[in-house]
C-alpha cells in the first residue's frame, strides 16, 4: 500500500468552489412555470449547475420559462414488467417538461437526444427509469448554464429520495462474469438488456451538464436503482459534469466497463457515494462527494469490488482516479473513505477525506490478510477523521 500525505492547494480548488455550490438538500425552489402531465410540477434545489425549464437550479439560468407538457413515448413490449421501448430516433425539446413513467428502454440503433434546458421528471407509481441499451446512444448535452434535469415529479417540498428510478447506460465493453454478458438487477433480463462484450472502445453517447436527484425507487424487492448506472459501458462514450443528488441508493455506480468519466458530483446520497465491480477499468477525474448529515449511516465514499464473489476473473477492477474531495458526515458509524472488497484494485490520487472514520476498510480478516496482494494505490491525499476513531483492520486515522 501506498501513501502519501502531500496534497496540493491546486488540487483542492475546483472540488471545493463547486461543492460550495452544492446547496441545501431541502431548498426546494417553486418552478419557473409549466406544468407536468400531472397537477405536480418539477423543481430541484440550489446547484452548482443552473436551473432548467421547470427546475429552480441556483445557478444563472439562459434557459426559458414556462415550458409546456408532453409524456415520453413509447411503446408497450412488456405487460408482465410494465416495460416500454423506444425505437427510432426520439428527441425531447426544451419547450416541454417531459413525463418518464414506466421502465423505458432505448432500443440498439436508436438514439434518444435531450436538448439543453430539458426537463425530465420521473413517475413515482410507473416506477419511471430510463434504460439506455446495448448499442443505442443518449445524447444529452447541457451547458453549464443550460443544464438538462432528471427529478422529481412531486411538488416543492414534497420531492424526496426514491420518487422514481434513475438513469441506467448499459453498453458492449468487458465486464468479467462468466460468458462475459451480465443483466442490471431489478431489470427483467432479455437479451436486449444484456451488457457487456469485447468492445472497449463502444460509444453509448454523451452526458454533459447534467443533473439527477430524488431517484433511487426500489425496482424489486433490495433492488433500488443508482443515481445514475453503467453497465459495460465503452471509453468513446463522454461523461462530464453530472451531479446527482439526494438519491436513495448509490449517485454513481460501474459494473465492469471502460468508460472515462469527470467533474462528477454526489451530494445527499443515502448509499456509497460511488461503487464499481464487475472489471471496471476505467479513469475517473474530479470527483465531489457530500453526505447528508441528516441520514448519518455506514455508507462509504468509494466501494469497490472484483466480483460479488471475490474471484480474480479477468479482467480485476482496477479503476484510475485523480483528484477527489469528500466530506462525510462525522457520524460515529463504519463509514470510511474507500472501502476495498473482494480482490479489487485500483489506484487514487490527490484525494482529501474529511469526516469519515478512516480512510480506507477491508471489511474482514480474511480480506485483510490479501491486502498485500491486492495492487492498490493511495498517493498524495490527506485525511481529517472523527476525533478518537480508528480505522478498523485499515489505515488508522490520525
Amino acid at each position: 500500500m501506498n501513501t502519501r500525505r502531500n496534497t496540493s492547494i491546486l488540487a483542492l480548488a475546483f472540488p471545493i468552489t463547486l461543492l460550495a455550490a452544492c446547496g441545501d438538500p431541502d431548498n426546494d425552489k417553486p418552478p419557473t412555470g409549466g406544468t407536468s402531465s400531472s397537477s405536480s410540477s418539477s423543481s430541484s434545489s440550489s446547484s452548482g449547475m443552473g436551473g432548467s425549464g421547470g427546475s429552480g437550479g441556483g445557478g444563472t439560468s439562459n434557459c426559458a420559462p414556462n415550458p409546456g407538457a408532453a409524456e415520453i413515448a413509447a411503446t408497450l413490449f412488456d405487460a408482465v414488467n410494465d416495460e416500454y421501448e423506444i425505437k427510432t430516433d426520439v428527441t425531447l425539446t426544451s419547450d416541454k417538461i417531459w413525463t418518464l413513467k414506466h421502465k423505458v428502454h432505448v432500443r440498439a440503433g436508436a438514439t434518444l437526444t435531450i436538448e439543453p434546458c430539458t426537463t425530465i421528471v420521473g413517475d413515482k407509481g410507473t416506477l419511471g427509469t430510463l434504460i439506455i441499451d446495448p448499442g443505442a446512444k443518449i445524447i444529452a448535452e447541457g451547458a453549464a448554464d443550460e443544464p438538462i434535469v432528471f427529478t422529481s415529479q412531486a411538488s416543492a417540498g414534497d420531492r424526496q429520495a426514491g420518487d422514481w428510478g434513475g438513469v441506467i447506460v448499459l453498453g458492449r465493453a468487458p465486464i468479467n462474469v462468466p460468458g462475459g454478458k451480465a443483466n442490471i438487477e431489478g431489470l427483467n433480463p432479455t437479451p436486449e438488456t444484456q451488457y457487456g462484450g469485447d468492445v472497449a472502445d463502444d460509444d453509448s453517447g454523451i452526458l454533459k451538464y447534467v443533473r439527477i436527484e430524488f431517484s433511487g425507487i426500489l425496482l424489486s424487492q433490495n433492488n433500488e436503482v443508482n443515481g445514475l448506472t453503467f453497465g459495460g459501458v465503452g471509453s468513446k462514450t463522454q461523461v462530464e459534469y453530472v451531479q446527482v443528488r439526494n438519491t436513495l441508493d448509490d449517485c454513481f455506480e460501474f459494473f465492469g466497463g471502460t468508460v472515462n468519466a469527470k467533474h462528477l458530483v454526489c451530494t445527499h446520497n443515502q448509499d456509497d457515494g460511488f461503487d464499481w465491480d464487475l472489471g471496471y477499468s476505467g479513469k475517473l477525474q474530479f470527483l465531489v462527494l457530500q453526505q447528508d448529515p441528516t441520514f448519518p449511516d455506514d455508507t462509504n465514499g468509494f466501494e469497490s469490488d472484483n466480483d460479488a464473489m471475490g474471484t480474480t476473473n479477468m479482467p480485476i477492477s482496477n479503476p484510475t482516479i485523480y483528484n477527489v474531495t469528500f466530506i462525510g458526515h462525522d457520524a460515529d458509524k463504519q463509514q470510511y473513505g474507500w472501502q476495498p472488497r473482494r480482490s479489487t484494485q485500483g489506484a487514487v490520487h490527490n484525494a482529501i477525506f474529511h469526516g469519515f472514520r478512516g480512510v480506507y476498510r477491508y471489511p474482514g480478516r480474511a480480506d485483510e490478510g490479501r491486502a498485500e496482494e491486492l495492487d492498490l494505490s493511495w498517493q498524495e491525499s490527506t485525511q481529517h477523521c472523527i476525533p478518537r476513531r480508528t480505522g478498523r483492520h485499515g489505515r488508522a486515522c490520525r
